[in-house]
């Protein structure tokens, strides 16, 4: 499970192993931090990291790396923290990221955070490693980004954004999917809880996101591919109907507004006093949408009602299976140690 990832010669550092740390021991926990073009936010993620992490009796933190254009790689490799890079674009998905970073973690547990995502240190990472050891069934365990938004632990049918989970239940459902465009946590969540696990979220605050400042930020999300991933997955659930239940489902407020488009555009077809009534309809549902989210709230909610269906054609076909990728493929360009709570040192590596 751990192996197949291969070295890139002209790359690979050792970097000094500080005291405190223990290089054949396997950790508690692993932490997987994904990135793509983080250089103006790394050093404060792996920060957190660390300083989250120094309740935890040993963990180890891999970096997997999106093949970054800019300084990311180079200012993670001043950390004592093991480096692998996807070298092609065509691979760099998501859900990459999270599966590589699994196929070479060693704890019993694997928290996957996002490279633009700072932990806060609030001693929250203890508590969701004890959570998922006192419940057996217990899969996964997430927290709130930015801002609390409730007060008691729930039960939810999936994680995101910084999340916590049994590396054993991972194994058990396969893991996130390499090839997913987006949706591949709640992909994950889905198939945990089909298969029995349940998932909580904490009432706190595990992380800081930085949010786009623009509604139009949306049509980013389309040329990298994330509104393919409704397709993708309901496309790969065809033959679980249990699965392609929960999608559609999670899809419902899409399928309504998708709905609504497509009787505008037949009634423009059969009746233009029907458009007409159509439009007058969708005006007020737009002065409302405004009234209750923002301007720029509804103009984000339209755009991505827009482009939703034609993400969605264009996104069903059979995807690979996780097994097809090419591991062989992932470069290792540094290899960190497991850190022991005993002594915890700067994070960063010293000469």
């Amino acid at each position: 499970m751990h192996g197949g990832l291969s070295t890139s010669d002209d790359e690979q550092t050792t970097p000094v192993r500080p005291s405190g740390t223990d290089s054949d021991a396997d950790p508690e926990l692993s932490v997987v931090v994904v990135t793509y073009n983080e250089a103006d936010r790394i050093a404060d993620c792996l920060d957190a990291v660390f300083e989250a992490c120094r309740g935890v009796s040993s963990f180890e933190v891999i970096l997997v790396d999106s093949n970054s254009t800019d300084d990311t790689v180079s200012i993670a490799s001043e950390y004592d923290v093991t480096i692998l890079r996807i070298p092609d674009d065509g691979l760099t998905t998501p859900g990459a990221g999270r599966y590589v970073g699994t196929q070479r973690a060693r704890g019993d547990d694997i928290l996957f955070v996002d490279g633009d995502v700072t932990l806060t240190g609030d001693g929250w990472v203890p508590a969701a490693l004890a959570a998922l050891r006192d419940e057996p069934a217990l899969a996964g365990v997430d927290g709130h980004l930015n801002e609390r938004r409730a007060s008691e632990a729930k039960s939810v049918d999936y994680c995101h954004g910084v999340a916590m989970y049994d590396a054993d239940a991972l194994a058990a459902v396969g893991g996130f999917h390499p090839f997913l465009a987006a949706w591949e946590d709640v992909d994950l969540g889905f198939q945990l809880g089909l298969a029995g696990y349940d998932l909580q979220r904490l009432p706190t605050v595990v992380g800081t996101h930085p949010v786009p400042d623009s509604p139009f930020d949306q049509f980013r999300r389309w040329r990298q591919g994330y509104y393919r991933a409704g397709g993708q997955v309901c496309s790969k659930a065809l033959a679980r109907p249990a699965l392609l239940g929960r999608w559609l489902w999670y899809f419902r407020d899409k399928a309504v507004s998708t709905t609504w488009l497509a009787l505008g555009l037949l009634a423009l077809v059969v009746q233009p006093l029907l458009a007409a009534g159509w439009t007058v309809l969708t005006a007020a549902g737009w002065i409302i949408l405004c009234y209750r989210l923002g301007v720029d709230g509804a103009t984000k909610r339209t755009i991505s009602t827009l482009l939703f269906p034609l993400g969605f054609v264009l996104g069903f076909e059979k995807l690979p299976a996780r097994e097809s990728f090419p591991l062989d493929a992932v470069e290792t360009v540094q290899t960190g140690s497991v850190r022991l709570s005993r002594e915890q040192p700067s994070p960063s590596t010293t000469d």
